[in-house]
């Protein structure tokens, strides 16, 4: 059993065939994204693809309201992620993949992320404000 936790195992991560990420761990390793240690190999794939679908539904989203808030055409979203997880030898330990469906962008989301950017925008401002307010009273 030791040497099986041991063992490196290569994984990666593809959105719509482009692998986007990657990677090489023993189960012993603590996890890149979630800081976790697992026992089994499913474990690992599964906190992967989880990760992994969220984080491209997540980019989807905010790409098509960036550019819906710019007026410029909106990207095709991600339509299908993957996660593998191979030996050294290149058999498959895991392998998930799946369809997104993504929610649609409505007028409604496009003003409140555009009010988000505002916002933020504005903060942005009175932080460099208060920063120069700050070095001129040093």
């Amino acid at each position: 059993m030791s040497n099986e936790r041991e063992a490196e195992y290569r994984w990666e991560v593809r959105r719509d065939d482009r692998v986007v990420d990657q990677g090489r761990m023993s189960l012993d390793d603590e996890h890149p994204w979630t800081g976790d240690v697992a026992d089994h190999h499913f474990e690992v794939g599964s906190a992967f693809f989880e990760q992994a679908c969220y984080d491209a539904l997540e980019r989807s989203r905010d790409a098509i309201l960036d550019a819906r808030v710019e007026g410029r055409p909106a990207p095709e979203p991600v339509g299908v992620v993957s996660v593998l997880l191979q030996d050294d030898d290149g058999t498959a330990l895991v392998s998930m993949t799946a369809k997104l469906i993504h929610k649609p962008v409505t007028a409604e989301d496009v003003a409140e992320h555009r009010a988000l950017l505002q916002e933020c925008e504005e903060e942005d401002r009175r932080m460099l404000e208060a920063r120069k307010r700050q070095q001129a009273e040093s």
